[in-house]
């Protein structure tokens, strides 16, 4: 006989994965589309302009993209 447990059940492996699959995706509104870009592109300018020091590589954008990831 095997004792009732009441902790809560831990995700395994293909629960996790599962998870990861069904999330909802990101809306994408392609009538703001062409302004979202101008943002995303002037933010882009203007960081590259106010620090320049920090973009020496395309490592260095790679780098900013991971930390704003809402903006690119």
């Amino acid at each position: 006989m095997f004792a009732q447990t009441t902790a809560p059940r831990r995700l395994g492996l293909r629960d996790s994965l599962m998870a990861w699959i069904n999330r909802a995706a990101p809306v994408h509104n392609v009538k703001d589309a062409p302004q979202t870009d101008r943002d995303r592109r002037d933010f882009m300018l203007t960081m590259m302009e106010d620090h320049p020091h920090a973009f020496t590589s395309e490592a260095d954008v790679q780098c900013m993209m991971h930390l704003y990831p809402g903006r690119f």
